[in-house]
């Protein structure tokens, strides 16, 4: 019974690692690339488009922008979440190992769960950031030149 319940531990403990790292590298490359392809694209709505594609345009990149930033957020949560699932873990393994030990020496975290969070809110400041460009490129490059 104890084996049992220490390899559902372990597999518990390699799932969630697994996927935290797995989360996090497609959300860098997706991010990385989403920023590229807003920057690009707001450079030349300015300097190349007017009138109402212009304004599609913009609707366009603010809508995705914030979709972004949703899922910047729940990045954030997520990998608080994870963090304190990964805390449970350890402090079941602890308190039902050999030496019964008390769960509060894990005095460092497992999972960097406290870095995701924060860059997913930094992630999310930046799609606001972003929306706020697009929305001034509203005013902005030929149709507002004189």
């Amino acid at each position: 019974m104890a084996s049992e319940r220490e390899w559902l531990r372990n597999k518990q403990f390699d799932e969630i690692s697994a996927q935290f790292r797995a989360s996090w590298d497609t959300y860098v490359k997706f991010y990385t690339v989403f920023l590229l392809v807003n920057f690009t694209a707001l450079g030349l709505a300015i300097e190349h488009t007017q009138g109402r594609g212009k304004t599609i345009i913009i609707v366009t990149f603010v809508g995705q922008n914030f979709l972004a930033l949703v899922t910047a957020v729940g990045m954030a949560r997520y990998s608080r979440s994870a963090a304190q699932r990964m805390r449970l873990i350890c402090c079941g393994a602890i308190a039902d190992g050999p030496s019964g030990g008390d769960p509060e020496q894990l005095s460092e975290p497992v999972l960097p769960g406290g870095l995701g969070y924060w860059g997913g809110l930094a992630n999310a400041a930046g799609h606001v950031l972003l929306i706020i460009c697009w929305l001034a490129a509203l005013s902005v490059g030929p149709s507002a030149r004189p």
